[in-house]
Formats: structure tokens, C-alpha cells, sequence
């Protein structure tokens, strides 16, 4: 019910595609820096009455002139905690950035810690860095990761090693910047999995197909607004999530057994006794 209020928002991004689409399109000028920061323990400190007071004028107003898809006082009684993230800007005065930090103190009791001013943050799963007028951005990876991919040796189907593959591929050429900075992340991923016990003759093709796919995307939406999402047209399905067995037919024979029988079934006129 809030995903559209939430959507409408104009610090909203759907994922660390959009944020990197909207960071392509910002320009930057000459010294300026960057930062991050974080609420210490948001949900167990947040003063839940006056945030329910904000949301609450802003539900009966302004998304109330602009949704009509909810009940305000339902809604209202129904939220406990909430926050809202808002986009900043100041000099990078030193004066003005310990003030800045002072004050965010003072925002509902919250504790937020900061990361000092830089020419280049992680954030999510992105490292944002300006580079002259412009901000770049390259895969970032937590140092605890493990990268614990299946073996080869796992009962799992056939399609889950090449699904890993051209999803991360993807997923590495959306997000990076400079085209070096992709293929040092792609050649990484091979030798983990090669890590992992699978044999560099079969990853080879399944990465050249994965470089293929993510070549086609990027030229079909390369100019594609991801900001908003809609869902509100994606028709309704039905997902039937078996425990996966090697001997088990394959996934095509149940979707076809299922139309047979359930979703599409062909009445069989031989099999009826028919009366008068």
C-alpha cells in the first residue's frame, strides 16, 4: 500500500541500477567531496509519535491530493516506525560540515555517524568516486565476503551455474564505470569459481554467451528510466517451488502436466457417458 507513496518520494531509487543511472546524469563541480552516513540503530531509536505525526500530514495531505488507493486514519494507525532520507547539500566549509553534524544529532533523538569528506565512498554495493565534473562508480564488495558459490559437485539444476553467470556479468557491466574496472571484476569471478572446483573449459563458453547477453541489454536500455517501477500491470502467477531432486523430470515437463491438467485442460468428449 505504501510502495507507490514510497515510489513518489524524490530522494526514491529502486535499486544500485537507478542510483547508478541518476549518478550518470549528475554533474559535479570543482572541489567537491563526498560522503556517507548512517543512523546508529534507526529502529530502536526513532521517537515513533512525532514520526507518526509527519507521515500522518503528509498522508492526509499531499499524497492524499495524489493517491487515492488507501484510507489515511486506516494507514495511520497501522504505522509505527518510520523515516525519511533527504538529499543535502552544503559547502564543504569545514565550519558548515561540523554544523551539518551537530544538527543531524539533534534529529529525533537519532545518533548518525559520518564518514569523512572524500573524493570517493562505498555505498551499497557501489563505490562512488568523483572523477573531474563527473561521478564514476565500480563494483564494491565487502571484505567479509566469503564468495562461497555452489560447487560443481552440489545437487542443484543444471541452470543455476549458468544463471549465476550471466546474472553477475550483468550485473558487473551495469555497475561499473570504466570498462577495465568490469573486466578486473569479471576475471575475479571466474577464478573464484574456478576456486570452487568448476573446470575452466566449461566456464569459458557459458562466459562468452554471459558477455554476449549483457552486451544486447545494455544496447536495448541504455536508454531506459529506471527511477520508477511499475507494477501495478504485471499480470498474477502461480509459483509451484518444489524440493529439487537430479532424478526429477525437468522443469518443462511439470509446466506442461500443469497446463494439462489444471490451468488449461482439455476436456476429453471419448471419456464422458453421455444420457438422455
Amino acid at each position: 500500500m505504501l510502495l507507490p507513496v514510497a515510489q513518489h518520494q524524490q530522494s526514491y531509487f529502486r535499486d544500485s541500477y537507478a542510483l547508478k543511472t541518476l549518478l550518470d546524469r549528475t554533474s559535479i563541480t570543482p572541489g567537491s567531496l563526498l560522503f556517507t552516513s548512517d543512523a546508529t540503530a534507526m529502529y530502536t531509536n526513532i521517537k515513533t509519535q512525532p514520526a507518526i505525526a509527519h507521515i500522518s500530514k503528509y498522508l492526509r495531505d499531499e499524497a492524499g491530493r495524489t493517491f487515492t488507493h488507501y484510507n489515511p486514519e486506516s494507514l495511520i494507525e497501522a504505522i509505527h516506525i518510520v523515516f525519511e532520507n533527504n538529499i543535502i547539500a552544503f559547502d564543504t566549509n569545514e565550519k558548515l560540515w561540523n554544523d551539518f553534524q551537530e544538527d543531524m544529532q539533534n534529529w529525533h533523538g537519532l545518533e548518525w555517524t559520518c564518514e569523512p569528506l572524500a573524493t570517493s565512498v562505498n555505498f551499497m554495493d557501489l563505490t562512488i568516486s568523483i572523477t573531474e565534473t563527473r561521478l564514476s562508480t565500480t563494483l564494491y564488495e565487502k571484505p567479509q565476503n566469503l564468495y562461497l558459490y555452489l560447487p560443481p559437485h552440489s545437487s542443484h539444476p543444471r541452470g543455476i551455474e549458468t544463471g549465476l553467470i550471466f546474472g553477475q556479468v550483468l550485473r558487473i557491466r551495469r555497475l561499473c564505470s570504466k570498462q577495465e574496472d568490469a573486466d578486473a571484476h569479471i576475471k575475479q569471478l571466474f577464478q573464484r569459481l574456478c576456486e570452487r572446483g568448476h573446470n575452466s573449459s566449461s566456464l569459458t563458453p557459458i562466459f562468452s554467451q554471459a558477455e554476449d547477453n549483457a552486451r544486447a541489454f545494455l544496447e536495448k536500455n541504455n536508454n531506459a528510466d529506471t527511477r520508477h517501477f511499475d507494477s501495478t500491470g504485471a499480470p498474477h502467477k502461480l509459483f509451484l517451488h518444489l524440493r529439487y531432486h537430479p532424478e526429477d523430470p525437468p522443469a518443462h515437463e511439470i509446466q506442461k502436466l500443469w497446463r494439462q491438467h489444471v490451468s488449461q485442460p482439455r476436456m476429453n468428449l471419448h471419456s464422458i457417458t453421455w444420457s438422455c
